[in-house]
């Protein structure tokens, strides 16, 4: 008997390491290297093999020469976006020439180029580049802040494009098919500039235009300004529009957060009737999932509770009515067939306008009353993702297949019934 106790732990003590074992391996499948104040990031691009993956220390970089040319696959990511700085030093030319295909970057504070516009100077560059990421990166003080240049299917994601000379984001020569989502860019002399006819079918949305000269400027219409209905289209501080009817072609009585006229002649078909936030609210099986919250009101102290299937925040400003346009995916956060929403402002219900047959998220639309101080907002459904991941389910599956192995040898009946149990725990991964 002692010998099958010893095999039963034995196999499964071997189930545990190799999965975390696979884990790990997962995670080191490319190179990492270390960047600290005082080393030059350059050099350590060009010591790095293809694939690998640089980290780049909080503190202020200088580099002796400019562009850094980042010519081969590589992730760039800064520990912190805010203290991680790399100063051009008023240099001519761009601070990143990105000119490999597959390059990411993250979490960079990029800043301080030359004044001079004809210089052509940007934060980031990219030329005649293919699938690069720009992300969670501050971008000031430049000519541009992000440059394409005959480069596709690039991805500029949650970036902050503030106080540059020319443009936040500059389009030239056939840059295509990339995608320029969930940005603020503000008080720039051009939000997005699209130079040339040449530029087609980008997809820009839920971006948040503000306090820039001119929001949209160029010879070029660039491509797609909205993600299609209800999902929706950009913020822009110019535009005054009404909101009193909602559907694609907002011609239904009722508000859902979206301007009844489009922006720019029909540029954006469906601008936003307040500036959006987004939320990180956790990370299941390696995706980062975020609440989007439009609201005339700041949204502070956003929090997701999977156990009790809830989403909850504070709104501060100007006392008078509000109102948030709340979209969650329904991969989080979902209600069952046959029951309703809940929206609590300061503990009493109210009812939201719901929209949730079109597409992966439910949208929520809802007013209130605010007062001086804050206003508490809850949002419940009825079943949420689940708070364990998947590789903690599987070991707990290994261990109870164990225990009832171990069970059944030793000849005592359980009336626990271990086969539903597995079932229901694998249709919850």
């Amino acid at each position: 008997m002692k010998k099958i106790q010893v095999l039963i732990f034995s196999i499964i003590l071997f189930t545990l390491l190799l999965i975390l074992t696979l884990q790990t391996n997962a995670q080191h499948l490319s190179w990492e290297l270390t960047v600290s104040p005082g080393e030059s990031i350059q050099r350590a691009i060009n010591n790095a093999a293809p694939n690998s993956t640089i980290f780049i220390e909080p503190g202020v970089y200088f580099e002796e020469s400019y562009p850094i040319i980042v010519n081969k696959t590589v992730t760039l990511i800064g520990r912190n976006a805010d203290a991680t700085i790399i100063d051009g030093q008023l240099a001519e030319r761009q601070i990143f020439l990105v000119k490999s295909s597959g390059v990411r970057i993250l979490n960079l504070t990029i800043q301080n180029t030359t004044t001079n516009e004809l210089a052509g100077a940007a934060g980031i560059d990219l030329s005649d580049a293919r699938n690069v990421e720009v992300s969670y990166c501050k971008i000031k003080n430049c000519v541009n802040g992000i440059r394409l240049k005959n480069s596709s299917q690039c991805r500029i994601v949650r970036n902050e494009l503030r106080n540059n000379y020319l443009s936040g984001i500059y389009l030239r020569q056939s840059s295509s098919r990339n995608s320029i989502v969930e940005n603020i860019i503000s008080n720039n002399r051009n939000g997005i500039w699209v130079a040339d006819t040449t530029c087609i079918e980008n997809r820009i949305y839920h971006n948040n235009f503000l306090e820039n000269q001119i929001n949209k400027g160029g010879v070029g219409v660039g491509g797609i300004w909205h993600n299609g209905y209800p999902s929706g289209g950009n913020y822009w501080n110019d535009h005054n529009g009404s909101d009193k009817h909602w559907g694609p072609n907002q011609d239904k009585l009722g508000s859902d957060g979206i301007c009844d006229e489009s922006y720019g002649g029909d540029l954006d078909r469906y601008p936003f009737m307040a500036p959006l936030n987004f939320f990180a609210v956790g990370r299941w099986n390696n995706v980062e999932y975020y609440v989007s919250i439009a609201s005339n009101h700041t949204i502070l102290k956003v929090h997701f509770d999977p156990n009790e299937a809830s989403i909850s925040y504070n709104v501060q400003g100007s006392p008078g009515i509000g109102f948030c346009r709340v979209a969650v995916s329904k991969q989080i956060l979902w209600v069952e067939r046959g029951h309703q929403w809940i929206v609590l402002v300061n503990h009493t219900s109210v009812n939201p306008f719901v929209l949730d047959q079109y597409d992966e998220y439910t949208y929520l639309y809802f007013t209130y009353n605010h007062g001086t101080g804050a206003t508490s907002i809850e949002i419940i459904g009825t079943k949420a993702i689940p708070e364990f991941k998947k590789e903690i389910i599987l070991m707990l599956l290994i261990l109870l297949s164990g225990a009832t192995t171990l069970a059944r040898i030793r000849d005592k009946p359980k009336t626990f019934n271990s086969v539903n149990f597995l079932l229901e725990a694998e249709s919850k991964l």
